[in-house]
């Protein structure tokens, strides 16, 4: 992919997809072992964040009006480094019950706040490309790829439930958040590039200019 934002989207997606199935699944050895919660309670759980999800989607179809698309994924992004650094700090097999609690509080913003807010991205660079079909479905496979990794990563990283005191996301939650470390640093930059290169070019094309914050990336 020759454009950095483009690539960005599609990274974007990858992690995102590969970090909510990874940390979502995380829930039910936490609650299991942990707490030897029969599926329907791991279920109740489950329908908590549902809640949650919907009362973020209400508030980014506010701030959508207002904020950029690339505002809302650098917020999810740092939530969910907040959740995972919860999550990996706190999650043992022997925790209260009001820790797994919060890290799900924590985790379930990320699906409203990035998902919407990536598409949308995405959808600026590419819809006036004779390629578009073609990036929509090459994206909805990465996100496929990442959601498809996610419980298996998860399955090859996750604590030994044998140990009481052990960290149940010890191995699991550092290299992701490396993966959104690296995505906030990128945001940034292109933020930057954005901000001290773009102004004299939008003076340039007078009043009629696109206001998209990707629209001086799309593809030709």
């Amino acid at each position: 992919l020759s454009q950095p934002a483009l690539a960005r989207c599609f990274a974007t997606g990858f992690v995102i997809n590969m970090y909510y199935l990874a940390v979502e699944a995380l829930v039910v050895p936490a609650a299991k072992f942990a707490f030897a919660f029969s599926p329907l309670q791991i279920s109740l759980i489950y329908c908590g964040a549902a809640v949650e999800n919907l009362a973020v989607t209400g508030l980014v179809i506010v701030l959508s009006k207002c904020v950029s698309d690339s505002t809302l994924l650098a917020v999810a992004e740092i939530i969910s480094c907040i959740a995972l650094a919860f999550v990996w700090w706190t999650w043992t097999y022997d925790m209260p019950f009001v820790m797994l609690v919060l890290g799900e509080a924590l985790i379930a913003p990320l699906a409203p706040l990035a998902f919407p807010a990536n598409r949308s991205r995405l959808t600026s660079l590419v819809h006036d490309s004779h390629i578009a079909g073609f990036m929509q479905g090459l994206y909805a496979g990465v996100e496929t790829f990442g959601a498809s990794l996610g419980p298996v990563y998860l399955a090859a990283t996750l604590g030994d439930p044998r140990v009481a005191d052990g960290r149940i996301a010890a191995r699991t939650a550092p290299a992701l958040m490396l993966c959104f470390l690296f995505l906030l640093a990128w945001e940034a930059a292109s933020a930057i590039t954005f901000t001290t290169g773009s102004p004299p070019a939008r003076q340039a094309q007078g009043p009629g200019a696109p206001q998209s914050d990707s629209e001086s990336e799309k593809l030709t």
